[in-house]
């Protein structure tokens, strides 16, 4: 499978087109599905301006499988490779003669250990459960009152404000 392809880019849509031997009902075909891979083939028909069995038996041919197969490439593989080469390329900034360059570059290298790190210490936080009281004020306007309680095992805490909002 090769690079994924942009059907935006007239050059890719011609050669895509070559590639494969079709036609501009195809590309059409092919161009819908890029961007709604899950349309039907009798969605596909009034689209396109054919019957349903015409697009079914466009859509069977090999050449065209294959031509949609490359047009959905798999976006994790995608992004798989150019994650690798951001990481060498921030290798190498990370090298850099210029400290700022060199900072910044660590800074962006180091963020997702620390994010992990700051999740792993607020799961430790005590999980707090937030209702809202609401009254209408002597004005006619509403209040909303945030009633918090620390949710603990057999907690009696929670237990009374579950039953004081519902009074």
């Amino acid at each position: 499978m090769a690079n994924q392809v942009d059907l935006k880019e007239p050059k890719q849509q011609e050669e895509l087109k070559a590639r494969y031997e079709l036609d501009n009902i195809d590309m059409m075909i092919l161009k819908h599905l890029s961007k709604f891979p899950t349309t039907t083939a009798t969605e596909l028909a009034v689209i396109v301006g054919l019957q349903r069995p015409a697009v079914s038996k466009r859509m069977a041919k090999p050449a065209f499988k294959r031509a949609l197969d490359e047009i959905l490439a798999d976006t994790k593989q995608v992004m798989q490779r150019n994650a690798l080469a951001a990481a060498k390329r921030l290798s190498k900034l990370i090298q850099s003669e210029d400290t700022s360059v060199a900072l910044n570059a660590i800074k962006i290298a180091l963020t997702p250990f620390v994010q992990k790190m700051l999740a792993e210490e607020t799961q430790a936080v005590v999980p707090v459960i937030r209702t809202y009281e609401t009254t209408v004020a002597p004005d006619g306007s509403l209040v909303q009152k945030m009633i918090e309680a620390e949710i603990e095992r057999d907690s009696k805490k929670v237990d009374d404000v579950i039953d004081a909002v519902a009074t």
